[in-house]
């Protein structure tokens, strides 16, 4: 979890710096995905907390008769799966960019 607010705190700064330069449209990108990275996680997570235990995860030879996976955990875990996805692109692109630009280079 440490981890986590340290990288995010890095992240939201990329953004926000990138708002002073030629890359504004990629740092609002990366500010507003953060966000709603949050809210998908904030989602999963009291998707999963309010759950009936389901008792442990099944193996191969159990899979047939295990029960089917709630679908609204399944599409907030794939979803903040998908937009953390998003973000480490954004934030590569906003790394390279706001690197070029502050050497000079096109």
């Amino acid at each position: 979890v440490g981890f986590a607010i340290v990288a995010t705190i890095a992240v939201v700064w990329l953004g926000f710096a990138l708002f002073k330069t030629r890359a504004a449209g990629v740092g609002k990108w990366i500010v507003g995905v953060v966000g709603f990275q949050f809210v998908l996680g904030f989602g999963a997570l009291l998707a999963v907390l309010g759950a009936d235990d389901r008792g442990a995860i099944p193996t191969y030879d159990a899979l047939a008769e295990a029960p089917a996976a709630p679908v609204l955990e399944v599409l907030l875990a794939t979803a903040h799966q998908a937009n953390g996805a998003l973000l480490l692109g954004l934030v590569t692109l906003g790394t390279v960019l706001g690197l070029r630009l502050a050497r000079g280079t096109r």
